[in-house]
């Protein structure tokens, strides 16, 4: 039966159906570290990770959910070796229901023959050391190799024309004409038509090195926003009836995450990327949310004239106002330690195939 921990309870349920997990999915809402990828809901429908095996398991403590880790047990390539990674969790309400969690988990993922496991709470930098502690303790305990990773995070908890005073200058002035132009208008969407609208702004993004999200992706996280207004919401930013911008917030806690974005190419010269932010944080503000989270900043800004693609990204953040805030650094327990090395000499021959072996790209430009 399911491992007890004193007053504590742990289950757990392979491929859990998404219709099944309501309680959790609130509980993921309801937490300020709650992270959209552990929604059961997220991994049905998130098509980057099809194909991979799920386990979710819950913690109870005096008959309450406490935790919850949703695992996804990933095949390397066309191996039949597997990861097992926690994206964005485990996430718990008391250290006592994470801990009681952990250990049934560590020991059915080393059972399952998984090479190791990858935790990733969505956590600030301050709560690493008791949280890693907690992991330690269950075996997970080596941090990933890789620059720390952060984000940017604007205060919400002003008024909005002070949020707007902390944007870069020439952002305040852009977001300032826009507002001025009666032909651009920023509204609440949410349709199957605005999908497959969002749909097809996303796919023309592919070059700028947008992760790839065939549909039906984004019909389905509509449906999924919908279904609860607490989740999150996406606008639009149209003019003449045309949809120039989308942007996709979701909120956990007092935390809303800019999840998702995608512009046209057509009307340039209309500053509908910085005035769609900005009604999104007045949105999210509105609704509660007391911190705007703007994704990844691991890179940072870089220096003009030799940025990365994701820099760039990031210096157009960057002029939202928004304070860099180191996340925590995921950690692992390696279960199969010869398998893994094995695996980790693989990539690097791929890697080095690829950089030597393959054909190059062409120097020839567009005109």
């Amino acid at each position: 039966g399911p491992p007890v921990s004193g007053a504590i309870r742990v289950e757990a349920v392979h491929d859990p159906r998404p219709e099944d997990c309501d309680e959790v999915e609130a509980l993921v809402n309801a937490l300020d570290d709650g992270h959209f990828q552990q929604y059961v809901r997220w991994a049905a429908m998130d098509t980057e990770v099809a194909g991979a095996r799920f386990r979710l398991y819950t913690a109870r403590e005096d008959g309450a959910l406490a935790a919850s880790a949703l695992v996804r047990l990933r095949r390397l390539g066309p191996t039949p070796l597997r990861i097992a990674e926690i994206p964005g969790g485990p996430i718990a309400t008391s250290a006592a229901a994470h801990q009681a969690l952990l250990g049934p988990l560590v020991e059915e993922t080393a059972a399952s023959g998984a090479l190791a496991l990858v935790a990733a709470p969505y956590l600030p930098a301050h709560r690493e050391p008791a949280r890693a502690a907690e992991l330690a303790a269950a075996g997970i305990a080596s941090p990933l190799p890789g620059p720390q990773p952060a984000t940017l995070v604007v205060d919400l908890r002003r008024e909005p024309e002070e949020i707007l005073a902390g944007f870069r200058k020439t952002t305040r002035n852009l977001i300032r004409r826009a507002r001025r132009e009666e032909s651009l208008q920023v509204k609440e969407a949410g349709s199957d038509a605005d999908a497959a609208t969002f749909q097809q702004l996303y796919d023309a993004m592919g070059e700028k090195g947008a992760t790839p999200r065939p549909a039906p992706f984004f019909h389905e996280l509509f449906r999924f926003l919908a279904g609860d207004p607490r989740r999150g919401f996406v606008l639009f930013a149209r003019a003449a009836g045309q949809v120039l911008a989308g942007t996709v917030v979701l909120r956990h806690g007092t935390r809303a995450i800019y999840a998702f974005g995608a512009s046209s190419r057509d009307e340039p010269a209309l500053p509908k990327g910085h005035l769609i932010q900005f009604e999104a944080m007045c949105r999210a503000r509105q609704d509660g949310a007391a911190l705007y989270d703007l994704g990844g900043f691991t890179e940072g800004i870089g220096a003009e004239g030799e940025r990365t693609p994701a820099q760039q990204i990031n210096f157009w953040k960057s002029g939202l106002g928004g304070s860099p805030a180191p996340l925590f650094r995921p950690r692992q327990a390696i279960l199969r330690p010869w398998l893994k090395r094995l695996e980790e000499v693989s990539r690097r021959l791929s890697a080095g195939w690829r950089r030597h072996g393959a054909p190059q790209p062409s120097s020839i430009k567009d005109p």
